[in-house]
C-alpha cells in the first residue's frame, strides 16, 4: 500500500516543484494576463454606462 502511495507522489513531483519547462506555465499566465487586460476597459466602459442609464432613470422617475 505505501508502495502504491509512493510511486504517486514519485511520478507527481515535478509538477509540484515546477519542474517542467517553465515556459509553458508562463505562456499561459501570460494569456491569461492579456486576456484580462483586453476586457477589463470594455467592463468599466459597461459599468459606467449601466450606471449613468440608472441615474438618468432615477431622475426621470423623480416626479413620480
Amino acid at each position: 500500500m505505501l508502495k502504491k502511495y509512493f510511486f504517486i507522489f514519485l511520478s507527481l513531483f515535478p509538477f509540484s516543484v515546477f519542474a517542467q519547462e517553465p515556459s509553458a506555465i508562463d505562456n499561459i499566465v501570460t494569456l491569461i494576463e492579456s486576456t484580462f487586460e483586453a476586457v477589463l476597459p470594455f467592463l468599466f466602459i459597461i459599468g459606467t454606462v449601466i450606471f449613468i442609464w440608472g441615474v438618468i432613470m432615477y431622475i426621470a422617475q423623480a416626479d413620480d
